[in-house]
C-alpha cells in the first residue's frame, strides 16, 4: 500500500485546509530518500502559495512548520490550486486541491498556471518525484495542469 503524504496550510482568517497524495512504500533502503524527496515537494508548495504550510505528516513522522497565520489577506482556503495528474502506467485521471495559491503564478488573463515559470516548474518536478498511483503506490504520474478554482466550504 502506497504511504500518504499530507500538509495543513493556514490562510490568513486561521482557516486550516488539507493537502494529501499518495506515494511510494516507506521502507528501510528508501525511508531517507522519500522524506527528502517530500520535503522538496513541501518547499515547492510554500514557493507557490500565500497561506503558511503549518504541519507535514508523512507515514511515520509530523513536522509542525509555522503554525502562524499569513501577513497576506489575500491567503484564504476558499481559493485552491486544482492539481490534475495521472498514472503514467494506467491513465487513471486524479486531481488534488491546495490552498492559497499565489495568484501571481496565473497566465496572465487566465485561470491556468504557467507551469515553465521557476517555481511552477519546480513544483511540477517534486510533485512527480514524490506522487505514486496505484495499488501498489509504484506507477509513477504526470501533473497535467494546474488551476485556480474557488469553493464554498
Amino acid at each position: 500500500m502506497a504511504a500518504r503524504h499530507n500538509v495543513r496550510i493556514n490562510d490568513a482568517s486561521g482557516e486550516a485546509s488539507s493537502f494529501g497524495v499518495p506515494g511510494a512504500d516507506l521502507t528501510a533502503g528508501n525511508f531517507t530518500a522519500q522524506v527528502a524527496l517530500w520535503d522538496a515537494l513541501v518547499t515547492a508548495i510554500q514557493n507557490i502559495i500565500i497561506g503558511n504550510v503549518a504541519m507535514k505528516s508523512l507515514a511515520a513522522y509530523v513536522t509542525e512548520v509555522d503554525d502562524t497565520l499569513p501577513a497576506n489577506a489575500f491567503a484564504q482556503r476558499e481559493l485552491k490550486w486544482l492539481v490534475g495528474w495521472s498514472n503514467t502506467s494506467t491513465g487513471e485521471k486524479h486531481t488534488t486541491e491546495i490552498a492559497c495559491p499565489d495568484l501571481a503564478f496565473l497566465v496572465p488573463g487566465s485561470d491556468i498556471a504557467d507551469l515553465t515559470g521557476t517555481e511552477m516548474a519546480a513544483f511540477v518536478a517534486a510533485f512527480e518525484a514524490v506522487v505514486r498511483g496505484g495499488a501498489a503506490g509504484t506507477n509513477t504520474v504526470n501533473v497535467d495542469y494546474v488551476r485556480v478554482i474557488g469553493r464554498n466550504l
